[in-house]
């Protein structure tokens, strides 16, 4: 921001006159005095130096820019990335998240479930036993963290835009079906803690399970859909670049904004990998486990898959994210 300081024709005239009276004179000394501090160039402007006319003052005007020149950049450097935080700051606000502490879980049970169903252990083994017991209060534990999760499938579909009319129909498939789940997955869990008879378990497994399902369906055509129009936009962007460059500007907006797009990109994938890893335990849910592509160990390693994905998106999702601050009673 330019600063322009102009000085008055009338008040210096009448300064260097002597026409105003003895308080007027001392506060305008005192401004003068104050003006000399902050900017030296009004000491070079004082009639101790040199005699000031009427038209010589009429002319001054003084601009500062207190602002450094921009230095130059280059247009071959690479895009600014993320600001790395500390390991266990970011663990903390990791953690801090019901879906962070949710897939840690799911990733400790898989791997259990992996060894069990990989037959590396003997039955007879009292570690087995407990590899056992281990894998199911963590399943039950996780049903805990599906309280209330169906929220935000309703504020999803509420704020979908609905602009065609297959997007409100997949929005309402995905949303829907993935929010009826998580709301019947809160039954199930109530039933299998003992709050509600346990012969309504497996009737309440097999709508979640179906809900589950077609929530995947719904959410596997939204994600193709948004790819498409990633890659579109990658297309467009890089030769805007290339345009760019030909021209000799810089376009280190441009690179950043690229290398976004492509982060974002690489993410939608591997989420389109884990819901089909997680319909395709659904699916094995529905017909009880039996079929082609529903064996114990085939189906712990796609659980495994999709933990370690969601774990990875919730990380860095993270990166945006506070911690409220912490108040000492």
């Amino acid at each position: 921001m330019d600063y322009t300081y102009a000085l008055s024709i009338q008040n210096l005239f009448h300064l260097y006159s002597g026409k105003q009276n003895n308080k007027q004179a001392d506060e305008t000394k005192e401004g003068q005095v104050s003006k000399r501090q902050r900017f030296p160039l009004f000491s070079i402007l004082s009639r101790d130096r040199f005699p000031l006319t009427k038209k010589f003052l009429s002319r001054i005007t003084i601009t500062m820019d207190p602002r450094p020149s921009p230095t130059p950049q280059n247009s071959n450097q690479t895009p600014n990335k993320p600001r790395q935080r500390d390991f266990l700051n970011h663990l903390e606000v990791y953690l801090a998240k019901r879906d962070g502490v949710d897939k840690l879980l799911k990733i400790s049970r898989y791997a259990t479930k992996i060894i069990l169903a990989s037959s590396l252990l003997p039955e007879t083994l009292i570690l087995t036993k407990r590899l056992k017991s281990f894998e199911s209060s963590v399943g039950l534990s996780r049903k805990a963290f599906r309280l209330g999760k169906f929220v935000q499938d309703v504020n999803a579909l509420r704020d979908s835009p609905f602009d065609t009319k297959q997007e409100t129909i997949l929005s309402i498939i995905a949303y829907g079906g993935e929010g009826l789940y998580y709301f019947v997955e809160q039954f199930v869990w109530l039933a299998k803690s003992g709050l509600i008879d346990s012969k309504h378990s497996k009737s309440l497994g097999k709508v979640s399970a179906w809900a589950e399902f077609v929530g995947y369906i719904g959410s596997i055509s939204l994600k193709f859909r948004d790819l498409k129009k990633l890659s579109e936009d990658e297309v467009c962007l890089e030769s805007s670049i290339g345009v760019t460059v030909t021209r000799g500007v810089g376009c280190q907006e441009g690179e950043r904004r690229l290398w976004k797009l492509r982060e974002k990109k690489l993410m939608k994938k591997l989420s389109i990998v884990q819901d089909f890893a997680d319909g395709l335990m659904a699916l094995a849910d529905i017909r009880d486990g039996r079929g082609r592509f529903s064996g114990p160990l085939f189906m712990s390693c796609a659980g495994l898959l999709s933990a370690l994905i969601s774990t990875r998106k919730n990380w860095v999702s993270c990166w945006d994210w506070q911690l409220p601050r912490k108040v000492c009673c």
